[in-house]
């Protein structure tokens, strides 16, 4: 019974964490988007078995299709959950993470938003917000069964059903640049669906932007807790449940070259991110542990940018978790001894300019020493924003 309620009082502090992070990041918004359902396909459902949708520019006219410089697709963040009775809890405290999604429009922001002066890289693009609500990265390709207890997890179903439905209602297909993003569970499915993207659109050139996915310089908890498991370990269990059997074999060390051997990806992370950070145990209390964090960082950067220096890189000594869904982080937050900021460096990324450009990070080990502009980037101080704010509300 304690570790159940271990579990249960952990679940709902990450979950209730992540939702709150998602909503302190939105900011000022500029964008309208229209929804389209999926009903029509009937294996591309929620969880809960309900049918999914997207959020998509309105666009009357091939003439008007004509006149956007490429397309951006985000798809939404959430958590997940890798097994049954975990996707239950999940779906008892946020139940929008796990049905279908209702509004008739959406407001949208960040690398979504139409304003120039928030996105100067794709203010002119045809804007597509994918809801995440399939609680498996977007990734599953389960059905509902006895085994499941009548959960569905078709997250790459919804997603292909998804692009199936852009190709018939926009020009997708003939599109010359597609951007797909996302942030959090959003961006780890960027991970696992970019060379897939390139696939369905053959004519097109791919652009992959991952922000807070992945970047953990953890292998293991900082202490044993029955509450705590690896991100590896995770991702086995969750591929079972989820039917998803090629994410089982995830490296957390080394997914850059595993899943993406031909397509370059942008990395958007927060040095600190609050999600992944207390997701291995980790406990800002612990000034220890939090410079043992930013010191493992700061090789694997190095790593990773010596193994692929195609790749874009944004990295914050920060305690956020999304940066690129944020009007206040993702063209103000400044990093690096340039000062650029996530638009800037994504922008200089695809027009292939010199890699000092596209790969700016804060290069100091510890917290302590790293970038006054995350207290200043949206005009709060980030622990009171960020970390009193999300424990006062699990709290």
């Amino acid at each position: 019974m304690r570790i159940q309620k271990l579990v249960k009082v952990t679940m709902q502090r990450r979950l209730v964490l992540c939702c709150l992070l998602i909503l302190l990041g939105t900011g000022r918004v500029r964008s309208s988007l229209v929804r389209q359902t999926l009903g029509s396909y009937p294996r591309a459902v929620c969880t809960d078995g309900s049918p999914a949708a997207y959020y998509h520019t309105a666009a009357f006219s091939e003439h008007e299709l004509r006149h956007y410089s490429g397309y951006v697709i985000y798809l939404d963040g959430g958590g997940y959950c890798p097994s049954v009775r975990d996707c239950h809890l999940r779906c008892s405290i946020a139940r929008n993470l796990c049905t279908e999604p209702l509004a008739e429009t959406k407001e949208s922001h960040g690398i979504l938003s139409d304003d120039v002066s928030n996105n100067p890289v794709m203010h002119d693009y045809y804007k597509v917000e994918l809801p995440y609500c399939t609680s498996d990265m977007f990734v599953g390709r389960r059905k509902g069964t006895d085994r499941t207890e009548g959960l569905n997890f078709a997250g790459k179903i919804v997603f292909d059903a998804m692009i199936t439905s852009l190709k018939r209602i926009s020009g997708i297909a003939h599109a010359q640049n597609v951007v797909l993003s996302g942030s959090s569970a959003g961006g780890a499915g960027v991970v696992f669906l970019c060379e897939h993207l390139q696939r369905l659109l053959p004519r097109t050139t791919v652009w992959c932007v991952a922000d807070a996915a992945f970047f953990y310089p953890m292998t293991s908890p900082f202490r044993n807790d029955t509450t705590c498991e690896s991100i590896d370990k995770v991702l086995q269990q969750g591929a079972s449940l989820w039917g998803a059997p090629e994410v089982g074999h995830f490296r957390l060390q080394s997914w850059w070259n595993d899943l993406l051997p031909t397509t370059r990806l942008f990395l958007g992370i927060a040095k600190f991110d609050v999600f992944g950070f207390e997701s291995f145990c980790g406990d800002f209390n612990h000034p220890e542990e939090v410079d043992e964090w930013g010191e493992g960082i700061f090789p694997m950067t190095l790593r990773l940018l010596t193994e692929r220096p195609d790749f874009g890189l944004f990295s914050a000594a920060c305690r956020y978790h999304m940066i690129l869904h944020s009007n206040s982080l993702f063209n103000r937050l400044k990093v690096g001894p340039a000062k650029l900021t996530y638009a800037d460096a994504l922008e200089n990324w695809m027009k292939g300019k010199p890699r000092s450009s596209y790969q700016v990070w804060d290069i100091c080990p510890r917290e302590n020493f790293c970038n006054s502009e995350c207290d200043n980037a949206d005009g709060v101080p980030e622990q009171e924003a960020i970390e009193r704010g999300a424990r006062d509300q699990i709290l």
